[in-house]
């Protein structure tokens, strides 16, 4: 419930500070609890995908877009075969 109230443009609107926060967390756990990488390896990935090392950096479609990116990667890594 929380998560779908969160992912609603009105949510991102009204609070975009908490919803960049919440986006990094995300992005984090993604990248290491389900995808393995280091935090060298992350930076590594959003410099040559973004030309940044840095989330903060990065737009809110950038993050956005990252975030849909390692989602659909991590459901290829927990596909059973």
């Amino acid at each position: 419930w929380r998560g779908r109230l969160k992912a609603t443009k009105t949510f991102k609107k009204e609070d975009g500070l908490a919803w960049r926060k919440d986006k990094y967390k995300a992005i984090k756990t993604l990248a290491k609890k389900e995808l393995l990488l280091s935090d060298q390896q992350l930076k590594n990935y959003i410099s040559d995908s973004f030309g940044t090392t840095s989330l903060t950096d990065l737009t809110d479609e950038e993050l956005e877009r990252l975030y849909k990116h390692f989602i659909a990667k991590k459901s290829k890594v927990n596909r059973p075969e």
